[in-house]
Formats: C-alpha cells, structure tokens, sequence
C-alpha cells in the first residue's frame, strides 16, 4: 500500500462534519462557515437540512470543457434568486412556481455547447419535468433536450444533446410530479469554445466521490497500478483506459490482460474505487456497513469487449473491509451476480457485447437488493449472512479477469462502457 497523504484543502472539514447529517443544525453551521452561503428560505418550498446529502458541490477545477457564465436570469424567483444555481453549494437553489418558469445562462457570446450539468432540488424525492433551449438570441430558441430528471439523486446529472452553438441556454420547467415548484440548486455548462463538446469523462459522469485505478505502472511506483484522485480526476483522461467514446455518451474503461495489478489480485483493472463525498488526495476513503442506513449504486452501462481466452469482465460491485461481496459479471454470454465468491442469479444467459443495461444495488437492513433494468422492482435481494457486512465501498468499471498466466495475451482486454453512474447514502 502507498503512504496516503494529508489533504490539503477545506473539504476535510466538510468530509468530517458530513458525518453529522441528522444533526441538521449543526451541518448548517458547518456548511454556512465553509461555503459561506446563507440559507434563504424566505417563502415558497422550505429547505430542510434532511433535503441536501451535504452543502457544497464539488464542481471541478481548470478544464476547457467547462464553460463560463456571465449572467443568470429567470423569468421568476420566490426569493431563492437564480444567481444560486453558480453558487457551488446544494444547499442554496433557485425556485419559481408554475409551468413554464425559465433560468437563462448567458455565455457572454456564442460557444459550442455539448452538455449541462442540473441538480435538483429534493431531487431523490420527485421528477421534475423541463426542457433545455438553446440559442444566440433569446427570442429565438431551439429545443435540446425534452425530457424528466431521475428522480434518484440530489447530486448533478448530466443531460446530453448534439452539440451546438449558442450563446445562451435556458432551462425551462413545468413542475414536478409532487407539485408545480421548479427549483434547482446547481447548474454546469460543458462544451467548448469554437468546437467540441467537452473531452473529459467528468463532463460526463459526476466523478466527485471516485478514485480511479488503472492498469499501467504508477510513475514513482512502477510495482503498482497508476491511481488518480480527486481534484486531478476532474481534468484526466488517458486515450486507451479512461475516456469518452466517439459520440460522447458514455466513458471507456478498458484493462488488457498483461496490465500492472493491485497488491491483493492478480487481474487488471480500469475501475473506479468510492470515496467520501467531498475527499481530495488519498484520504478519506468510503467505508459503510449494510445493516446501517441505505447505500445505492446505479449503473448503466455495456460491457464492449471480452479477452480473447478467459472471456471474463467484472462491471461493478460492492466491496467490503476484505473482499467483494456482491459483482456483476460477464463470462462469455451469462451475466450474472458473484456472491463472495460464488455463482450466484443469472441476469441473463445470452448477452451480446455492446448491449446497454441498467443495474443497482441497493444495501440496507443487512440485506442487498439488485435492480436489473427494471429500476422499480427488486429483481433479487441477496440475504446470507456475508451480506450484513462492513466497511463497504462500491466500485464500477471494467475488472478484466484474466492475465497472460490464463492464456491470454497480455494486451487482450476487457472493456465497459459506463452512460450513467450515481451513487446515494442515506
């Protein structure tokens, strides 16, 4: 193991003090000191510290892919003004009433725009409907995007369109599926000034609670895999490991089989390990117990290539203080779930590389339920005793089981594609 180093920066405060979250009036002392917002909740929907799973957003440092706002504006506020959607805390919003209330952001001129960023308020409570309009002019507006949040996370989502210049980018509302408020407690802007739509994963996927491990030698410890963390994971990406695909959608995770290994195993892997919301450098690292609170993974994803030998690729799991607990994974056609080790359901028994699917995990009680595609019902809930654990971390990404020993070349690979990932703990 390498020496972790000290962070360097307020979020260790933060991390700390998070542990607090049901003591609500503490947190907001803490987040009000560090953040230096001030809660406003002087009519329309109130803010309940219950309603924010912590006070700042991690929202990346120094990438061209993350464009500038010059102004914000909205056709209403309640007194949570728009200018808080910038402010880089979840615990300050904009909020309006009625269908059809709007937030622009003007870049100050016209800039390629791929994607935005929106989290939303009490957003792993209800589904706000909206739509995303673009454009050089406000009097002159094309629809990009038309569609409904998750519904699972306070944290940001990513919302896709073809990239396309404009200058501004009005976001729309028309309610929620509890009421009519529209309010959201954070926005980012990704593309790129005069061409492309944004090149690093994190434009892509919310990498604030992530580390990422990845098969070649790390620089200064060439027997161990390379590791990068927060803040440089923001900013990162590597051609043939660690990127986005082609058309933008989703971050390549690829491991061939000859790839440098962690301490404890002898397979190679892209993956992304959990950390604490908020962490920078090495420390502190994710660790929760099953039968304490929920903890929630959801992944959508497609596993893209197999080794050419032992034809087998793990995509996502739950760790704990000493070993998996829970996997998916893919050998040959059978997708299905490991268990400490052991074969476990069957997902299913003929997948075709390339195949997008949606999975989850969902831990509590002692127990773990597992979401595959149909994300309302629990397609198996995992209750043996290994189940009720400790000192639990979630990782997803590609984890190539095999290596030259296996008979496999050590540049055959395994490779998954991850469109969507989010984590949740409550």
């Amino acid at each position: 193991m390498k020496n972790e180093t000290a962070m360097k920066n307020k979020r260790v405060l933060l991390g700390q003090w998070l542990k607090l979250r049901n003591r609500r009036s503490a947190l907001f002392i803490v987040l009000s000191c560090i953040s230096g917002v001030t809660v406003s909740c002087t009519s329309g929907e109130r803010l309940d510290a219950a309603d924010t799973e912590f006070g700042v957003v991690a929202t990346g440092g120094g990438g061209s892919d993350r464009l500038s706002v010059s102004a914000v504006s909205a056709s209403h506020d309640d007194g949570n003004v728009p200018q808080n959607t910038l402010d880089g805390s979840l615990a300050t919003r904009w909020s309006a009433l009625g269908h059809g209330q709007y937030i622009t952001f003007d870049l100050g001129s016209s800039k390629v725009v791929g994607n935005i960023k929106v989290a939303w308020y009490k957003g792993n409570q209800r589904v706000a409907d909206f739509k995303i309009r673009v454009g050089n002019s406000t009097a002159s507006l094309t629809t990009v995007f038309d569609g409904s949040s998750s519904g699972n996370t306070l944290n940001l989502e990513t919302y896709n369109f073809t990239d396309v210049e404009a200058r501004y980018v009005r976001i729309t509302g028309f309610g929620n599926t509890s009421n009519n408020w529209n309010s959201i407690t954070e926005v980012e802007l990704y593309g790129a000034d005069g061409g492309g739509g944004g090149g690093y994963p994190s434009s892509l996927l919310d990498l604030s609670v992530w580390e990422l491990t990845l098969p070649i030698p790390e620089s200064y410890d060439p027997d161990n895999p390379k590791d990068v963390y927060q803040p440089e994971l923001e900013t990162y990406q590597h051609d043939t490991y660690f990127h986005l695909n082609d058309a933008a959608t989703a971050v390549v995770f690829r491991a061939h089989a000859g790839g440098t290994t962690t301490p404890n195993s002898s397979y190679p892997r892209s993956e992304l390990r959990e950390m604490e919301r908020g962490y920078s450098g090495t420390k502190p690292k994710a660790s929760w117990s099953t039968n304490s609170g929920t903890h929630t993974m959801y992944i959508k994803q497609a596993i893209t290539h197999l080794p050419d030998v032992k034809r087998h690729v793990v995509a996502g799991q739950i760790h704990d203080s000493s070993d998996d607990v829970i996997v998916f994974r893919l050998e040959n056609k059978k997708l299905f779930l490991e268990l400490d080790g052991k074969d476990g359901p069957t997902l299913t028994s003929n997948y075709n590389l390339g195949d997008v699917f949606e999975v989850k995990f969902v831990a509590h009680d002692g127990v773990i339920d597992v979401y595959y595609n149909d994300m309302n019902n629990v397609f198996w809930t995992y209750s043996a005793s290994a189940a009720n654990t400790s000192g639990c971390y979630f990782k997803a990404g590609c984890y190539t089981q095999s290596n030259p020993s296996r008979g496999d070349a050590p540049s055959a690979y395994g490779e998954v594609e991850i469109y969507d990932l989010w984590v949740s703990h409550q």
